[in-house]
């Protein structure tokens, strides 16, 4: 199998299962053989309570300003809070995201098992749990189809009549007594909601209902056997007995009827073959060869690639394999969805899951959306702004209510509304939220080029955000734009000679980026446009003034743009180097100066060592060293990633729960899973994408930070910034290179080359930007090779 993985061992736990999914259906498969374990996930049940109300608080914001001003930035702080909070109607909280039920497949083994083994192909969806029982072997195969919307399994076996199972469905483990669920306590053990399970010899369904929203959701599965011994209880479910094949198709449904008939579905082979057609084509528009770094004897389990990891070896085959599975997950969590992938992608365990598995605006949502548009997955991303836009009267008013603003105010986390966290917590003062969440908005259009989503989607999200900053921001004496409040996520500055200071703050750098990105990304589309010639101007007058970006006295990238508040190494947030990344306003080529500001200041981060990292932290790092065109360091941030992180499914992990001193300490308790989090297992395939190829507009650069290791390879599918498709292939011990450019419009570009590769035989316009950098001219659908 050449696109996925196998393990040896067994699932125990769902954070070790299989994950399927087809965006909108998520399906976590234990891999047992004597009880698996199918639990059911849809991208729509979340725990939703009453929403909260949020009344107006503006009337405090200037004295709450003033107190910043006056460096109160703690009591201003708490007072600004304490108004907020009197001001709060209902519960503000985030609702909870939840698992639908399981379905249990009990099989009586009758020998010691022995040639187990359970796969995912990442190719086309298909999962299996392998073993024999005696000289039997049987498997188990499922999927989630991608165009049926349908979760399919079936059991077979090389023996005649050989299959005997008993199925059964309920709500998943009950957590434990007392402990929170949503906004409710569970007592005495008890879910807050009703389920019935009723069964059939052919059917089972699950109906169930919260108890406080009022919530419908469940689903059916219908079972085909050829077996003629079928026996219903209503405690074990329904046992089938001497069967050649049993397969099962369940639908699941949320606040609709479930009144699809699933009987037409009866066919495994005719099923797996219009998903797979759709599946594989989306996996294959992008294709990675490191042929050198995957030897035919390849097909190493997950556990085996690990355990290199803990060796201390960097194994390219799994990060490749990490990179391919990241693919896939994308896929499965987002094509065809109504809601953006959460933290936990489309798949959750726990009725109480940390963070609520909600949507974090202070980089996860948008690291989990950082490999999509130059891995081809463009269409992944409209689950996104459909989520967003439809939060866009809550973030009026957050930024009315709370600010006295016009525009849009977006919190640092939510789930089905989209008011502010609460108060207790400053994250008030953090606005860059729909700045940042803009970014991918105008990517969008930059990597595709449609101008009716530029139009109707992009500037209307990005208009209110820049109408927001019109009206938040204060001037100094010199007319300077100030941020007041500020906040860096989720750092804070030293003050008084080395003290610990607060977390809110004034002009933190990464609000005057996002800023300036707004200020730029409008200014670019009404410039292309050829509309708003007022606002151009505007927005161009607000930039202007916006304070200048300064490196501090060890000559790094300021994270605080403010007298008094000085550095803060010790932290695993970056936030402020956004110019560099996940923006692209600081390169190399434009601002050598900064560029090397922003080295400075990264390898500062690392003082702190390892211990203060996590598994997204890991990533995010790896896209930042992809920007410096540092390869090395990047596979090096990937393989701690992989040795601490990593779960034998390839779930990344917030931290180290065995706490062996790579990442910050287990928060979740001695022994204790930390929560799986889906944006690492995404950052990661983002980090690989971005050594192959970098681009902003106007400039690509090709394998701008390959690691060292990887001296052949070739990638095909790539995407580039300009509607621009980018083919590579590369051997640099036989000294051969080829790129091949395909636009989509007519266009010159500058070009740089990879720093051992030197143009022979054929002469170019060489740039003025140095001897590796070309000026192309790419004609529309004409390839342009090199």
């Amino acid at each position: 199998m050449k696109y996925g993985m196998r393990n040896r061992f067994p699932a125990a736990i769902w954070q070790d299962a299989t994950p399927l999914g087809n965006g909108k259906t998520g399906a976590l498969v234990f891999g047992n053989i004597h009880r698996d374990t199918i639990v059911l996930n849809h991208e729509e049940l979340f725990f939703k309570c009453e929403k909260p109300e949020i009344l107006d608080s503006s009337d405090k914001f200037p004295q709450f300003k003033e107190m910043v001003k006056n460096g109160q930035y703690a009591e201003g702080s708490e007072f600004f809070a304490r108004e907020l909070e009197k001001n709060i109607r209902g519960e503000l909280k985030i609702d909870p995201y939840q698992p639908m039920y399981l379905i249990d497949i009990v099989m009586e083994p009758k020998n010691a098992f022995s040639n187990y083994e359970r796969t995912l192909n990442f190719q086309n969806g298909l999962s299996t749990v392998a073993w024999n029982d005696g000289d039997i072997r049987f498997e188990k195969s499922y999927f989630i189809s991608i165009t049926d919307d349908i979760l399919v399994f079936r059991i077979t076996s090389d023996c005649t009549k050989g299959v005997t199972a008993t199925l059964k469905a309920e709500p998943q483990v009950i957590p434990t007594k007392g402990a929170t669920f949503g906004n409710s306590v569970i007592k005495d053990g008890k879910l807050p909601f009703n389920h019935t399970v009723s069964y059939d010899k052919k059917s089972i369904s699950f109906d169930a209902k919260y108890i406080e929203s009022g919530i419908i959701f469940g689903g059916k599965s219908v079972i085909f056997t050829d077996s003629e011994d079928i026996v219903i209880d209503e405690e074990k479910g329904i046992t089938i007995t001497a069967a050649d094949e049993i397969l099962v198709v369940t639908k699941l449904y949320v606040n609709e009827k479930n009144e699809e008939d699933l009987t037409k579905f009866n066919d495994f082979s005719e099923m797996f073959n219009s998903h797979e057609k759709l599946f594989s084509s989306l996996f294959d528009r992008v294709k990675l060869e490191l042929p050198e770094l995957l030897p035919e004897s390849a097909e190493k389990t997950n556990e085996e690639l690990i355990f290199e990891h803990y060796s201390g070896k960097t194994s390219d085959e799994l990060l490749l394999k990490l990179y391919h599975f990241g693919r896939y997950l994308l896929i499965s969590s987002s094509f065809s969805s109504r809601y953006p992938a959460n933290l936990q992608g489309l798949w959750n365990g726990d009725y109480d899951p940390e963070w609520q598995a909600d949507f974090h605006n202070d980089e996860n949502i948008q690291m989990n959306y950082w490999a999509a548009f130059s891995g081809n997955l463009a269409e992944t991303t409209s689950a996104y702004f459909n989520y967003y836009d439809s939060m866009v009267d809550d973030f009026k008013v957050n930024a009315k209510n709370i600010y006295g603003c016009k525009g849009i105010l977006a919190p640092v986390a939510q789930s089905t509304h989209g008011f502010i966290s609460s108060p207790s917590w400053p994250w008030f003062s953090w606005t860059a939220g729909a700045g940042w969440l803009a970014q991918t908005y105008f990517d969008y259009w930059l990597y595709t080029g449609d101008d009716e989503f530029l139009t109707n989607i992009a500037i209307p999200f990005l208009s209110q955000v820049a109408d927001f900053y019109e009206d938040f921001v204060s001037y100094d004496e010199e007319g300077n734009i100030q941020f007041i409040p500020s906040l860096s996520p989720e750092n804070v500055p030293l003050v008084d000679g080395g003290k610990q200071g607060h977390f809110c703050t004034i002009n933190a750098t990464m609000d005057i980026a996002v800023a300036k990105e707004i200020f730029t990304n409008l200014i670019a589309a009404y410039e292309y446009l050829g509309q708003e010639k007022e606002k151009i101007e505007k927005y161009k007058g607000l930039r202007a003034k916006l304070p200048p970006y300064d490196l501090n006295a060890d000559g790094a990238f300021r994270e605080w743009l403010y007298t008094g508040l000085e550095d803060n190494y010790s932290h695993r947030h970056q936030c402020h180097i956004y110019p560099l990344f996940p923006g692209f306003e600081v390169t190399k080529e434009g601002d050598a100066h900064l560029f090397e500001g922003l080295r400075v200041a990264i390898e500062k981060r690392l003082t702190i060592g390892l211990t203060a990292q996590s598994g997204w932290s890991y990533a995010h790092m790896a896209n930042v060293y992809a920007r410096l065109e540092d390869g090395d360091n990047l596979r090096f941030s990937l393989g701690l990633l992989c040795r601490s992180c990593v779960g034998a499914n390839l779930f990344t992990y917030h931290n180290d729960w065995r706490e062996q001193g790579l990442t910050l300490e287990n928060w979740f308790g001695r022994g204790n899973m930390p929560p799986f989090q889906i944006d690492a297992n995404f950052g990661l395939t983002a980090a690989v994408l971005e050594s192959l190829l970098f681009s902003k507009p106007g400039i690509i650069k090709l394998l701008p930070a390959l690691p060292s290791a990887w001296k052949k390879g070739s990638v095909t599918g790539l995407c580039a910034r300009g509607q621009i498709t980018v083919d590579i292939a590369w051997d640099f011990r036989a000294k051969t290179f080829t790129a091949t450019l395909l636009s989509k419009k007519d266009q010159t570009i500058t070009l740089k080359l990879p720093p051992r590769v030197q143009l022979k035989g054929k002469t170019f316009k060489e740039s003025p930007l140095g001897e590796s950098y070309i000026e192309v001219t790419l004609q529309k659908g004409v390839a342009f090779v090199i």
